[in-house]
């Protein structure tokens, strides 16, 4: 009986470990000063050509953190304005790994040059902004194909949109909204290449006087269109 609840308890302390997530964490500092950076863009991919699995930024102490489903190899890049962009590939084994990353400093004497910096995500306050060229490869026949590509959008098979498990309170084209609960109609049918960005809307309301007043968890979606579209 005494080896038979050690063996349980060693296959359930296996199960349970196997059954976790393995975690990426780390810090990222600047190479001149080595201070933490705040609020570098990483994410991960599966290979360097691959679509975007998952997305995060770094805290004022320049940590980050990525809980991952699967072992294997993955493709991480950083990114950050005034900062040479880094990748590196990793294989994950451990339940955790632990990484250290330092950015070079970009220095660049320009002469009334003004620089856009395009990102595949941005933050702002409770709008979280996704360039459509970065999550598109030409496939994409309507604006549903485009979504699916969207880190942390879900669409079932009738084509109810989720951010997370909750649905999304309506799809608005550059503010307007055309169809209301019916944006199946929208996503279904709307060619994609007009879109320039989605933005996914956190704690929307309906009543724009009442945004930030009104305390709400509905999530919402609009699509910016590019400019040469706007006209059709």
């Amino acid at each position: 009986m005494k080896i038979s609840f050690l063996q349980v308890f060693f296959l359930f302390f296996c199960l349970s470990s196997y059954a976790q997530f393995n975690k990426i964490k780390g810090n990222v500092v600047s190479n001149k000063d080595n201070l933490p950076i705040n609020s570098v863009s990483i994410t991960i991919k599966d290979n360097s050509e691959g679509s975007i699995l998952d997305y995060t930024y770094t805290n004022e102490q320049g940590e980050f953190s990525f809980d991952l489903k699967d072992k294997g190899s993955f493709y991480l890049t950083f990114a950050s304005l005034g900062f040479e962009n880094k990748s590196m590939t990793l294989v994950t084994n451990d339940k955790e790994l632990k990484i250290d990353v330092l950015l070079k400093e970009k220095l660049t004497i320009l002469n009334e040059v003004i620089i856009k910096s395009s990102q595949a995500i941005l933050v702002k306050k409770d709008t979280i902004v996704f360039n459509a060229a970065k999550f598109s490869n030409g496939t994409e026949q309507t604006v549903e194909d485009l979504l699916k590509k969207i880190p942390g959008l879900i669409i079932d098979d009738d084509g109810t949109i989720k951010v997370g498990n909750k649905e999304i309170e309506k799809l608005m084209i550059d503010g307007d909204d055309l169809f209301e609960k019916g944006y199946k109609i929208l996503s279904k049918n709307m060619p994609s290449y007009p879109i320039k960005e989605i933005e996914v809307l956190e704690n929307y309301s309906n009543n724009r006087l009442l945004k930030g007043i009104e305390e709400s968890d509905k999530v919402a979606l609009n699509l910016k269109l590019k400019e040469d579209a706007k006209r059709i």
